[in-house]
């Protein structure tokens, strides 16, 4: 795993791109990137409107993701993650050896 590229965020700043740009919402109704709402939802909500996510299609397709949302993807797949716990040292050892013939890296903790 490297850590560096972990610590990206490549779909959330893809999105702060877009919104940027000031573009136009000219989609989904009700999709208006915060435009026109009330101050009490605007004090609710807060920035998040801004950042609606009706512009996914504008970031990446979510079909089939080549951009953003592909790395961001990956990322989350070669992000650490718990087998198990709670296990001797003698399980945790004979699923480590398992895992590694796998291909896995693994860490004893």
């Amino acid at each position: 795993m490297d850590r560096e590229k972990q610590q990206k965020a490549p779909f959330v700043e893809a999105l702060e791109g877009y919104c940027q740009q000031h573009m136009k919402a000219y989609h989904t109704p009700g999709h208006k990137l915060g435009q026109g709402i009330s101050a009490y939802q605007a004090n609710l909500f807060g920035d998040a409107l801004r950042r609606d996510l009706g512009v996914m299609y504008a970031l990446d397709d979510l079909f089939q993701p080549e951009g953003a949302l592909k790395e961001a993807m990956e990322l989350v797949d070669n992000a650490p993650k718990t087998v198990k716990e709670g296990l001797s040292k003698a399980e945790a050892e004979d699923i480590k050896k398992k895992l590694e013939e796998a291909g896995a890296k693994v860490e004893i903790k």
